[in-house]
């Protein structure tokens, strides 16, 4: 009778010891703890968040004033909210022109369909502001690369023929710099002469 008494004792002393040894070393248990880790070092910010841009903005708006920790965290929720409304507005539209990409036009005609009275003119002030901004700043791009592109033909084609007036195979820096001279009037040929100079100075001292 002693026999399976201690038989059945220690099927329950191995019941009570399994899951003990198990609880801490278990990965389900750990898998929560790291999380709200996390959570609490994040200050419950998720990576897709705005906040970092709420400082910014108040620091233009009102100088001197912060946020706390609860008004990042309402102003987060209600800019995601915004952001997927309007795009929800904005690709329905795209979709009724059969258009498979969302282009500024149906953002600032979501925007002026969502936000009402004074907010909506000013989102959709803004948005033409930062349309402009763009498109010159794209311009501006485009003219400089364009301009130096024309400057570095006409430099080679100048350089290439004084090569070959003196028979050599290989456009070196002299040619380069008498293209220069001779291609750029004035103050501006005497600076990128000089830059040219430098240039060669620091090419040889590293060598």
């Amino acid at each position: 009778m002693a026999e399976p008494g201690c038989e059945t004792s220690s099927e329950e002393s191995l019941g009570t010891e399994e899951p003990m040894a198990a609880d801490p070393k278990s990965p389900k248990q750990e898998q929560p703890r790291r999380r709200g880790r996390r959570r609490g070092r994040r200050g419950g910010r998720c990576p897709d968040s705005f906040a970092t841009y709420f400082p910014r903005v108040l620091k233009q708006v009102h100088e001197g004033l912060s946020l706390s920790q609860q008004a990042v965290s309402v102003m987060d929720s209600f800019v995601k909210d915004m952001f997927e409304r309007i795009v929800d507005e904005a690709s329905r539209l795209a979709r009724s022109t059969q258009r498979s990409t969302i282009t500024s036009g149906e953002i600032q005609t979501a925007v002026r369909l969502l936000l009402p009275g004074e907010i909506g003119k000013h989102a959709a002030s803004e948005a033409t502001k930062a349309v402009i901004r763009f498109n010159r700043r794209n311009k501006a791009v485009s003219v400089l690369d364009s301009f130096v592109k024309d400057i570095f033909e006409r430099i080679a084609d100048e350089a290439s023929r004084l090569a070959r007036s003196t028979q050599r195979s290989t456009i070196t820096s002299r040619e380069i710099q008498t293209a220069v001279r001779l291609l750029l009037p004035g103050e501006i040929g005497k600076h990128a002469a000089s830059e040219a100079t430098k240039a060669i100075l620091r090419y040889t001292f590293c060598q």
